[in-house]
């Protein structure tokens, strides 16, 4: 009885190699009842606590799971907790899968914007906008975030394209200007009238 959380009178029993409790509760009526009586406290102290801590991760984000929560309270899964609080529970599932929601639609929203940017964005630079890992917004927005993988794609397939059109009509300007001024127009010379950005032009 003096002990912060005392032995019920049914494992003292068992401990003491008898059955049940009924020969102590004969025995000892008086002491079995206290300390029944306060295990009955602690254990509805235990239970408005938990139901207080149940309560305000209704208010958490990102939305615990139940199996976290019932880690947090010492608890190897979340049965405890649905089996004293099953409509709390349910509330906090409600609660994870709204705020799923929301994030899925800030994100849809987001990426749709990016659809729109010029030039093209990556889905990396879209995960930075975002915040969240590619992977992650692949498993929120799988379709947009095909979409903007491949106007990437045919974005810098075109833009390739663009250049190499770019570094052909320099040369070839190059060339004429070589030409008007009455020189042979080798690679040294045509390469030294192009312009600064041409070089790179070829370049995907």
């Amino acid at each position: 009885m003096a002990q912060e959380w005392p032995v019920s009178p049914h494992r003292i029993a068992a401990s003491l190699g008898y059955a049940n409790d009924g020969y102590l509760r004969r025995k000892f009526p008086d002491l079995c009842r206290a300390i029944g009586n306060k295990i009955a406290v602690q254990k509805a102290e235990r239970l408005a606590n938990m139901e207080r801590f149940l309560t305000k991760a209704l208010k958490e984000y990102p939305a615990p799971t139940l199996h976290d929560l019932g880690r947090r309270l010492g608890y190897s899964s979340s049965t405890c907790l649905q089996l004293h609080f099953p409509a709390l529970c349910q509330q906090i599932l409600a609660h994870r899968r709204a705020v799923r929601h929301e994030k899925i639609a800030e994100a849809k929203r987001t990426l749709q914007d990016l659809l729109l940017e010029v030039p093209a964005v990556s889905l990396r630079i879209a995960s930075q906008r975002t915040g969240f890992s590619c992977l992650y917004l692949k498993e929120l927005c799988p379709e947009e975030c095909a979409a903007l993988g491949s106007r990437y794609v045919r974005w810098r397939h075109e833009s390739s394209e663009r250049r190499k059109m770019d570094l052909f009509q320099d040369v070839r300007d190059a060339v004429g200007q070589l030409h008007d001024e009455g020189k042979c127009p080798t690679v040294k010379r045509v390469m030294s009238v192009l312009p600064t950005t041409a070089c790179g032009n070829g370049k995907p």
